[in-house]
């Protein structure tokens, strides 16, 4: 195969998907809502199996409407990776202002 005139760049990414609360007990609302990448959280389900805990991530949103998680089983790889490390850098931006916060009160304290 061979690019005759290259499309335009993908940016982000968007599913139209109903709030079901899968995965979270149940309970949506069934509003059909269009998630982006954005809108995209993981979680994680600790289970006991084969004499061992095992430990399995989903990909998950919160309606706006409900307030209800559901989990999304059809999320591409590049995009459940982009989550991890937005969370990830939220997370060290979190530990960073903790720090520098710490260090403040320290100084005014002395």
């Amino acid at each position: 195969m061979r690019i005759v005139k290259p499309g335009r760049e993908q940016k982000g990414w968007s599913i139209e998907t109903a709030c079901t609360g899968n995965g979270n007990g149940g309970g949506g609302c069934g509003a059909l809502l269009l998630v982006e990448e954005a809108d995209l959280f993981l979680t994680f389900r600790n289970t006991f199996r084969n004499a061992r805990d095992e430990t399995t991530t989903y990909v998950t949103f919160r309606c706006v409407s409900c307030n209800v998680p559901t989990d999304i089983q059809s999320v591409p790889l590049r995009v459940q990776e982009a989550v991890r490390q937005r969370i990830e850098a939220e997370k060290a931006e979190t530990a960073r202002r903790r720090q520098a916060e710490s260090e403040r009160e320290d100084r005014e304290g002395k």
